[in-house]
């Protein structure tokens, strides 16, 4: 089973004005007929990044197979074998350790023994109702 992540209202805000000052400065330097190089080198990094963070936006996602669950954000990409989940903790923000989440609403899942993930799928419930079907030794917090 597949799920989409949850887009929060800071990501969206981020991704809005990103685009926003981009298609502003393209948009004055067109029309101004003012290209120097260097702010030129400087608009080209912050398109890429901004188009990584679009490509984070739409493609973050979690799937649960029988035996794992897959994530992938960006370049970012991994899979955790289920029976090696001891914990999902519901709300809790994590500040350090993997990240692969569009909102600040998720859950942390620990697993062998000291690694944390943060992931934010759309409906956290229905997450982890299909999670303790496929390993129902897993502790919810």
């Amino acid at each position: 089973m597949v799920f989409k992540s949850e887009k929060g209202t800071f990501f969206k805000l981020i991704i809005l004005l990103g685009t926003f000052i981009v298609l502003a400065k393209m948009t004055f330097k067109i029309m101004s007929d003012k290209i120097d190089l260097k702010h030129f080198i400087g608009d080209i990094f912050f398109s890429l990044l901004l188009g990584y963070l679009i490509w984070i936006y739409f493609d973050t996602k979690y799937e649960l197979t029988k035996t794992e669950l897959r994530y992938k954000s960006g370049l970012t990409k991994g899979k955790i074998k289920l029976d090696k989940i001891k914990t999902v903790e519901i709300g809790k923000y994590l500040l350090k350790g993997t990240r692969v989440a569009t909102s600040h609403n998720g859950l942390t899942l620990r697993f062998n023994d000291k690694n944390e993930i943060y992931i934010s799928p759309e409906n956290n419930e229905l997450f982890v109702k299909q999670l303790i079907k496929l390993n129902n030794k897993i502790k919810v917090r």
